[in-house]
């Protein structure tokens, strides 16, 4: 009986051959990282990796520098593993190549990867710029100075420090914006050094001139508050600001300012016209002498410019607080008096209020007493006495006192206080007049 696979009993054995490159170990595929850009001085991890095709581990790294710029000095620590740190003080292009096997002896058999490399450029790390500005350069002592670097920058964007010294042998400052007072005369030399977090340095420089306290600052005067009936849409007023001095007479500038609305024609001038919509307005005016370090002086003046008016306050009420003096002991009594008004255009507490209280007998008349100064400690009967009145928020009406002599003549049918006042509203004409009497009684039946 024959077997399979024998041929008249013979045993056949099935060779097969396989290919060289099947029985080949490939190197592993090296990937040295992308191009990087750092700075002079400064370390970088570089990013090498690499995989192997039978999935051997790879064992060995080796980085080389294959070029380097004119003096190149680059540093790798560690140049056989993947990632060393790379660092380089000459600026320019560095060509690294990266290597790897997976075979523990590749020194002696030379089995490596084919090379990949990428490159390194180094850049010279720029100084700051440093960008000093002062409000001040010269002044009188104590001078107040304020310092700014604040648009220092530097050309790589890194963060900045400061360091400034005054030049008057005072403690330096770091900060970016400081303000310093300089009280010793003469000229101080200021410097301003700006770092970056790499220690490179840029410098600036000011010079600040102290001198003694001599000038005496200008006197503001924007002149008297207006009050003006509108001419139209806008109302033009005169502004003058002549009345303003320098104590040492020295030539002023001026510069007069406005709210919103109002339109001033030549506001570098001392005299000037502004145009002003209905409203009450503000004007500021500026003036200052020829020294840029005194305090400017500033004055305000208030324009009033109201609707044309023809048409009088109108008075709601004049009273008494009492309208009968009784009995006539000859005694002084306080009234109290009490306006109502308003206008179309003038509110109330701006209206002008004028009272006078006359009587209608003489202060020592036949049968009263032969007292006199029957009205305010004066003679009614001669002429009329002017009584004060005040604007009262509270009640919203104008009230003053008058003392009053409660007497009369016994032989006459009594005595009558009359009570008379007038209201304006600032303009000519526009007056109203009201009034109210205070009788002292011949009998109490009247």
């Amino acid at each position: 009986m024959r077997r399979a696979g024998q041929i008249a009993g013979v045993l056949l054995w099935v060779v097969v051959l396989l290919p060289a490159a099947a029985w080949a170990n490939n190197p592993p595929v090296v990937d040295a990282g992308p191009d990087l850009s750092v700075l002079e001085n400064e370390t970088v991890m570089l990013q090498g990796s690499a995989t192997d095709p039978e999935g051997d581990p790879v064992v060995i790294f080796v980085w080389t520098v294959e070029s380097s710029p004119p003096g190149g000095d680059a540093y790798l620590t560690s140049p056989y593993r993947p990632d060393p740190v790379f660092c380089a003080s000459v600026p320019g292009d560095y060509l690294l190549s990266l290597v790897a096997s997976d075979d523990p002896n590749a020194f002696e058999t030379g089995r490596w990867s084919p090379p990949n490399r990428m490159v390194v450029h180094v850049v010279q790390n720029l100084p700051p710029v440093a960008v000093l500005k002062v409000d001040l350069e010269c002044g009188e002592a104590p001078l107040t100075v304020h310092f700014d670097a604040s648009q220092s920058y530097d050309p790589e964007g890194r963060p900045l420090s400061y360091y400034w010294s005054f030049g008057d042998a005072t403690i330096p400052s770091q900060e970016a914006s400081p303000t310093h007072v300089y009280e010793f005369l003469g000229t101080h030399v200021v410097w301003l050094s700006v770092f970056d977090d790499r220690y490179e340095c840029g410098e600036a420089r000011a010079f600040i001139t102290v001198v003694a306290d001599t000038n005496q600052p200008p006197v503001a005067n924007a002149g008297a508050d207006q009050t003006v009936a509108a001419t139209g849409e806008l109302t033009t007023v005169t502004l003058d600001g002549s009345g303003s001095s320098d104590p040492e007479n020295e030539a002023l500038t001026y510069e007069w300012s406005a709210p919103d609305g109002v339109v001033i024609s030549n506001p570098d001038q001392s005299i000037t016209t502004a145009s002003l919509p209905v409203g009450t307005y503000e004007l500021t005016l500026t003036v200052r002498d020829p020294h840029p370090w005194e305090a400017p002086a500033t004055d305000t003046v208030s324009i009033a410019v109201v609707p044309a008016d023809n048409i009088a306050p109108s008075v709601e009420w004049c009273l008494a607080s009492t309208a009968k003096l009784w009995p006539p002991g000859h005694q002084m009594v306080p009234v109290t008096v009490s306006v109502k008004a308003s206008d179309e255009c003038v509110a109330p507490q701006d209206l002008l209020v004028f009272c006078r209280v006359s009587s209608s007998e003489p202060d020592d008349g036949t049968g009263d007493g032969s007292f006199v100064g029957d009205v305010n400690g004066a003679d009614g009967y001669a002429q009329a006495v002017s009584v004060d009145l005040a604007y009262d928020e509270a009640t919203g009406c104008w009230t003053g006192t008058v003392w009053l002599r409660a007497e009369r003549d016994g032989a006459a049918t009594g005595r009558t206080y009359s009570i008379t006042c007038d209201v304006w509203d600032f303009h000519e004409g526009n007056l109203s007049t009201a009034g109210c009497v205070v009788v002292v009684p011949h009998d109490r039946r009247k």
